[in-house]
Order: structure tokens, then C-alpha cells, then sequence
């Protein structure tokens, strides 16, 4: 299980730097280029991408020296979570550059992304609590 935490350490680490990246993306490479709404919208995306990685970094560390009970199910909700919410809101805010169709239909499929986060974090606040029971 140790394995498993070290292997979502570097996962984490990754999507810290594509969070960073994109963010730097989205306050450079954007403006003038779409509306407001649409910056705001890529800030929010960039702003849980490089939080919840964080937090995905502190949780790998957590299981490797813990082996945090149903780690494999949390790891899938928060990184299927995180992909789901973050791409669709990316999505939206630059549809205008590649396509000139309208792109917020991604919108419904966001909160499936928001409840797959919580979901995984409320099961990880559990794990964590399990810690102190040792």
C-alpha cells in the first residue's frame, strides 16, 4: 500500500505543475482573447485543479505512512472528480477559440464532477479519522 501512496504523491506533483501551467495559461494566454466570464470561469477550473492536487499530494503521503482504509475508492472519486469538473469548465471557457459552437452544455455535466470530489474527500476525512483508532 506504501506503493500506492508514493505512485499518487507523483501523480499529485504532475497535476500541480499542469494546474500552475494552465493557470499561468489562463491569466496570460486568454485575456483578449475571451470574456470575463469565461476568464472567471478558467480561474475557478485552474484554482480546484491545483487544490485538490494539492490535497491529493498530502493524502498520497498520508496512505503510504497510514494505509488509509479504501484509498483505492477515494483516489478514483477525487482524480475522476477532479477530471470531470476541471475539463468541463476548461472546455467551456475556451470554447470560443477552437470552435464557434456554443460549449455550455459541459456545464450540466460539472457538478457530476463537484459530487465525485466531495464524495471522496468526505470518504477520506473518514480514513483519516480511522487513523486516530489505531
Amino acid at each position: 500500500m506504501q506503493q500506492q501512496g508514493i505512485k499518487t504523491m507523483q501523480l499529485a506533483a504532475f497535476l500541480i505543475s499542469v494546474g500552475i501551467a494552465l493557470g499561468a495559461f489562463g491569466k496570460h494566454g486568454l485575456e483578449g482573447k475571451v470574456g470575463e466570464h469565461e476568464l472567471d470561469i478558467f480561474e475557478t477550473a485552474a484554482r480546484y485543479h491545483v487544490y485538490n492536487a494539492i490535497a491529493l499530494l498530502i493524502l498520497g503521503m498520508a496512505h503510504a505512512q497510514y494505509n488509509l482504509s479504501r484509498f483505492s475508492v477515494i483516489r478514483l472519486l477525487i482524480l475522476g472528480g477532479l477530471a470531470v469538473f476541471c475539463i468541463s469548465l476548461y472546455g467551456m471557457s475556451t470554447a470560443a477559440l477552437f470552435t464557434t459552437t456554443n460549449m455550455r452544455w459541459l456545464g450540466a455535466i460539472t457538478p457530476v464532477g463537484g459530487i465525485c470530489l466531495i464524495s471522496g474527500w468526505i470518504l477520506a476525512g473518514f480514513a483519516i479519522g480511522k487513523i486516530s483508532k489505531k
